[in-house]
């Protein structure tokens, strides 16, 4: 009897949490160097304890003007990796802003997720992967929250993408990147405003 009830018990903690899908390896971060022309927040470097490799750079063009954000691979590789995926896809010309707040604004729609044209959705990026850092979410900071959903198909995770507008403005997630030109624009969003295009700068 105790082996039937033991694994009743592990079915449903199984079942119920992350460990449903089994985890794969963190892929190798993007190349990314330590660019002293790229001006970051003090309290960014001194939350990591070294100075931030820069990785890929990237323009949002929104209605109210251009936004350039800087992505830091080595201390969220995955993320950084998934971010750029939904890029690809043109997710967040598609999604534009959900929601614009006092502290924050949110990227793409309320569950973001790269769909692979079939109406379902396949990842590439080891979706049971979560990457955690020290980086303080600062003024500029570009956050990724990932939720797993034990109760959608198997292997199923919801993305969300903030920029925040005010130090510590608790968006949920990891920070992945920063704002290094048009913070001011991002302040300037309202809700009819639109993302025209994201490109490499």
């Amino acid at each position: 009897m105790v082996v039937p009830w033991l694994m009743l018990v592990l079915v449903g903690v199984v079942a119920t949490g992350p460990l449903y899908v089994p985890r794969g390896p963190v892929p190798a971060p993007l190349p990314a160097v330590v660019d002293p022309n790229v001006v970051l927040p003090p309290a960014l470097e001194k939350a990591a304890g070294h100075p931030l490799a820069i990785g890929p750079r990237l323009r949002i063009k929104t209605s109210q003007g251009d936004i350039t954000v800087v992505l830091f691979p080595a201390e969220a590789p995955t993320y950084t990796r998934h971010f750029l995926k939904e890029v690809e896809f043109g997710t967040f010309s598609a999604e534009g802003f959900w929601r614009i707040s006092p502290s924050y604004v949110q990227l793409g729609g309320p569950d973001t997720d790269v769909d692979n044209g079939s109406g379902t959705y396949q990842y590439a990026l080891m979706p049971t992967t979560f990457d955690h850092n020290r980086l303080p979410q600062v003024a500029g900071a570009l956050v990724m929250d990932r939720q797993f959903t034990p109760d959608a198909e198997p292997a199923f995770v919801r993305h969300r993408y903030g920029i925040v507008k005010a130090d510590g403005a608790g968006f949920p997630g990891t920070v992945i990147g920063q704002v290094i030109e048009g913070l001011d624009v991002a302040r300037r969003l309202g809700p009819r405003d639109a993302i025209h295009g994201i490109t490499l700068s």
